[in-house]
């Protein structure tokens, strides 16, 4: 290193500096959006980013979201305790994606969907018999099981489902625990046998998030009166909003609080597991 000449040396340290300014940068940011966006708000936020990947968006974004099934998802939905016909319940179907994949495979499906993807998920359900796709989020589905309101209460009540998904990634965008655990206590007291399929973010450890110049952030914007108290896990990405990062062991944790056993737990290529 010592031998590569002054300005070459230079460039390298420069650009060290850079990226730990990047960071820094990227940090901060993170940390104003997680203290300074309201709680309350942290759903609409989310679903307004990912609107940015309908192909009506016209946003380079839409272009670079997948449109076919990951290689593990086709492993997940092809093996058992998958079942190989039937009826299937998806939440957050996004554009369409795994609706396309299910019902091209012969399964009836009721999909929904909160943003305005909702739009692309029915383009491609109005093509597709023994298939619905209606506009709620993952809260109104708990209404609608418990309660018996809201928009998904009377398409629930229909008939029983051999499967749940929960579709890529969307555990993690029900950021409150007592509404995750509501959401599983709901699905295992109306389908008790059904079994559930889910994706999420994953940190590796209980501390990540906490760096110093996250810790001092946090501490700033709450004197400042910040709204947000942002919980070890939570994360704000600009490609995908608000999300909780899980460990392993809280999965397994909600698991087992849910009344249900994992049959299947994969950290790789993205994490996922099944709760039956």
């Amino acid at each position: 290193m010592n031998r590569l000449p002054l300005s070459i040396r230079a460039m390298l340290a420069m650009d060290r500096a850079i990226r730990r300014g990047q960071t820094l940068v990227s940090r901060v940011r993170e940390e104003i959006f997680l203290s300074w966006v309201p709680p309350s708000l942290r759903e609409s936020v989310t679903f307004r980013i990912y609107e940015q990947y309908s192909p009506q968006s016209g946003d380079k974004c839409s272009q670079e979201y997948p449109r076919e099934l990951f290689t593990w998802e086709q492993e997940l939905f092809t093996l058992e305790p998958f079942p190989t016909r039937g009826r299937v319940l998806l939440g957050a179907a996004g554009g369409g994606r795994e609706l396309r994949w299910l019902a091209d495979r012969g399964y009836e499906v009721l999909a929904f969907e909160p943003s305005d993807l909702v739009k692309d998920a029915a383009q491609v359900a109005a093509s597709r018999p023994k298939t619905r796709v209606v506009r709620a989020s993952y809260r109104e589905l708990v209404l609608g099981l418990e309660s018996g309101d809201g928009p998904l209460a009377e398409p629930c009540a229909e008939g029983s489902f051999d499967a749940v998904i929960l579709g890529w990634g969307s555990l993690s965008h029900v950021c409150e625990s007592l509404e995750r655990a509501r959401l599983f206590d709901a699905l295992r007291h109306r389908w008790p046998t059904a079994p559930i399929f889910v994706s999420f973010f994953l940190r590796r450890g209980e501390a990540e998030n906490l760096v110093p110049v996250r810790l001092r952030l946090r501490r700033f914007f709450s004197f400042l009166g910040a709204p947000g108290r942002p919980a070890n896990g939570l994360r704000f990405f600009h490609e995908s909003g608000f999300a909780y990062a899980f460990t392993v062991d809280e999965i397994r944790q909600l698991a087992s609080d849910s009344g249900y056993s994992i049959a299947r737990l994969q950290e790789a290529p993205y994490p996922h597991a099944v709760f039956v």
